[in-house]
């Protein structure tokens, strides 16, 4: 018969390893062996005695101070499946107590991490199995005796598999647990931290730079309490190893009336580039959908201005740093409060796609002085921020420093005004007031003011009770309600920011709004003041192409940036209203082909008669002629799983003229889009036009226009290509 050793530790002299051992060719228990570590002689072993046939193993072995052993892992139950079975054994392997946990629902369920507190209280944690669910995350306790106290079974939130892998104990008995959740296309890292008592005091998640399978499978406090998670990470061909560290940090947030956040603060994980054309991984965050535009740094914020220059055609840039004097050395910058959408990159200057980036709220300057914090957020006007200056730290020591701006001053209401050539960026006059212990604002007799020295501002404040936090608070008021509101508008909303921004077409399936047009980014400017007329060679100035998914609350569910180095322009979008939910769009681009600042194209095994691997096309145009492009997006999530240029080769001379030689989608329908089968199995019609050098595939009927009609079947494959008669000047969709 076989055994296996799946854990080992250590207790004085011996060697404790435990694992699996075969008692029939259909049964294996729990085994537990001491082993001497002079010689390596077996000293002791217990193997447990279960009824059902089925592989008993153990997952994981704890051993306490005193030398008791404590096991778990998963055993066969003929009713029930695999039940969660944790063992105490003492130092001589002879059994304390057993307790065995079966879910609600008498499927697998497994125990696959054990640790012990100072008090003797014993944590488990693993997966139980639901109908609803699959799998779903698990945490036990246990007292000393073995007595259950209380069970945490939590579901990702997607009705997929999850599960623990690993805990720690922290001070205070907090517990720390770590496994991975399914997100709704793949699984993520997912650490949450309990209470004693069982209470969630939160939780955390971490999607790869690659949005692949991540997975976590230990977990470890540091000297200074961090949390130090490990696994690994897919990135689309191989697992990494991925390891992550959390601090926790002790932060007074104010009490904020305004419950609107409207502005998008993003992580850059690489789609940041500069005006020299290279990422600037020095930016940490950044705004959305506001002006100015907000870059955040370590020791820099930088608000970024952006007009059109209608002399060159292109953009002016203006950027002005706002610098921390002397900060803290243990300046720390994050982002909390995380919201409900997130943001796909499908761009060509991008060296891999960055799928499922989170939105927040707020961004944090922890410790940004000492015992000083800085916190920006948002309300319906634009930017606020709060200093809050905890007990032990001082005003004075909050001091900013401005550079970039053609000036800086006061206003007749004590705003503070920062002034460029592309317009003003204006703070209004700060407030302050104190929070007491319960949270609670408590007013003060005095309001601060800005004092300027150069371009050095401070704020000149009163006296204050400094056993208590002190808030600085700078504002916009909020916006007051048109009185001449249309009466049957249920709702509207603005999408984009001050660059050019435009809708192209819409679609609704199922209360939910597809949205798509084009948007123009904005680069982080290499440097500070102005920048004329620039035009980004990998293509940021140019138009990209945005999908929203919105409900009918105006709350966003995603949104999907496409684009390469060059020109893209939507023009139509349709969604299958069917189970394999998908949502297309079509257009026109002049992106180069499988270079940088390509237009991301999906290689997949398509039967095609050209060398480019999932293109449609003779020869890629050069800019600045054009081809059709057509992509494909998941519904739910806006990832991008499809996408094929069509298209000709260069422009002949004679005749027509070379602007007119070029392909351009106008329109995309789908044939049984009302099916409710579990697959979709219409074809998939797309018009538009086409020129000399179209790749037809059909014969060429019609010899006196320029329009093409494409027919691809439910495997994504082009069954035909053919030309039909419209004029050149009556393209309209």
């Amino acid at each position: 018969m076989f055994d296996i050793a799946n854990k080992v530790s250590f207790y004085d002299d011996d060697i404790i390893v435990a694992g699996g051992a075969q008692q029939t060719t259909s049964k294996w228990e729990y085994a537990v062996v001491s082993f001497a570590k002079s010689d390596g002689s077996a000293v002791d072993s217990n193997v447990s005695n279960s009824t059902a046939n089925g592989i008993d193993q153990i997952y994981d072995l704890h051993v306490d101070v005193s030398g008791n052993i404590y096991v778990t892992g998963g055993v066969a139950n003929t009713s029930t499946g695999y039940d969660v079975k944790t063992i105490k054994l003492d130092t001589n392997l002879t059994v304390q107590w057993t307790v065995t946990y079966n879910g609600s629902d008498n499927l697998d369920d497994k125990g696959q991490a054990v640790k012990v507190d100072a008090s003797g209280n014993v944590f488990v944690t693993g997966f139980e199995t639901t109908t609803a669910n699959g799998k779903d995350f698990l945490t036990i306790k246990y007292n000393s005796s073995g007595t259950q106290q209380w069970v945490k079974s939590d579901d990702g939130g997607e009705n997929g598999n999850d599960s623990g892998r690993d805990l720690v104990i922290g001070s205070g008995g907090n517990i720390y647990v770590t496994g991975y959740s399914f997100n709704g296309s793949n699984e993520d890292y997912l650490t949450k931290k309990y209470s004693t008592s069982g209470d969630l005091i939160w939780e955390i998640t971490y999607n790869g730079l690659y949005n692949g399978e991540d997975r976590a499978l230990d977990i470890c406090l540091d000297d200074e309490g961090d949390i130090i998670v490990v696994g690994q990470s897919n990135d689309g061909d191989n697992f990494t190893y991925t390891a992550i560290k959390y601090t926790e940090l002790d932060i007074i947030y104010p009490p904020d009336p305004e419950t609107q956040k409207p502005m998008s603060i993003l992580k850059n994980v690489g789609q940041i580039t500069n005006t020299d054309d290279n990422q600037d991984q020095d930016v940490k965050y950044y705004t959305k959908s506001f002006s100015p535009t907000m870059f955040f740094k370590d020791d820099t914020i930088s608000f970024v201005l952006k007009d059109s220059n209608e002399t060159s055609g292109y953009f002016d840039y203006w950027r002005v740093n706002m610098n921390f004097l002397e900060p803290s050395e243990n300046l720390k910058v994050r982002s909390f409060e995380e919201k409900d959408y997130f943001t796909n990159y499908y761009k060509g200057r991008i060296t891999n796609r960055r799928e499922r980036l989170s939105s927040f709220e707020n961004v944090l300057y922890f410790n940004v002085y000492d015992n000083v914090d800085l916190i920006y957020s948002s309300n319906r006007r634009g930017v606020k921020y709060y200093y809050v200056i905890k007990p032990g730290g001082s005003p004075s020591e909050v001091r900013n420093s401005f550079s970039g701006a053609d000036s800086i001053s006061i206003g007749a209401s004590n705003e503070i005004i920062i002034s460029t050539g592309l317009g003003d960026v204006s703070f209004e006059q700060p407030h302050a007031y104190q929070i007491d212990a319960n949270g609670n604002f408590v007013t003060l007799s005095w309001q601060p003011t800005y004092t300027l020295n150069s371009t050095v501002l401070t704020y000149s404040i009163g006296t204050y009770d400094t056993s208590l936090p002190l808030v600085i608070e700078v504002r916009n008021t909020q916006s007051t309600t048109n009185p001449n509101a249309i009466e049957n508008l249920t709702w509207c909303s603005y999408i984009g920011g001050r660059n050019r921004d435009e809708t192209r077409d819409i679609c609704i399936v199922q209360n939910t709004v597809y949205i798509t047009g084009i948007t123009q980014s904005i680069d982080f400017p290499s440097t500070v003041g102005l920048i004329t007329g620039y035009n980004n060679s990998s293509g940021n100035s140019q138009p990209d192409v945005f999908v929203y998914a919105m409900n009918t609350s105006t709350n966003v569910v995603w949104e999907s940036l496409y684009g390469g180095g060059g020109s893209e322009i939507v023009n139509g979008i349709v969604t299958q209203n069917s189970n394999t939910k998908k949502t297309y769009i079509v257009g026109r681009t002049n992106s180069p082909g499988f270079d940088q600042g390509t237009l991301p194209i999906q290689e997949l095994p398509f039967r095609v008669p050209v060398d480019l691997p999932g293109a449609y096309m003779d020869q890629f145009n050069p800019i600045p002629q054009m081809d059709m492009f057509i992509a494909r997006f998941d519904e739910e999530t806006g990832e991008l799983d499809w996408s094929t240029f069509f298209g000709g080769g260069p422009p002949v001379t004679i005749p027509p003229t070379p602007e007119f030689d070029y392909e351009e989608a106008y329109d995309i329908a789908l044939t049984n889009q009302e099916t409710s089968e579990p697959s979709f199995t219409g074809d998939i019609y797309i018009v538009g036009k086409g020129g000399h050098n179209t790749p037809y595939t059909l014969p060429v009927t019609y010899t006196d226009g320029w329009g093409v009609i494409l027919r691809f079947d439910s495997n994504l494959e082009l069954e035909w290509a053919s030309r039909y008669p419209v004029r050149t000047d009556h393209f309209e969709k």
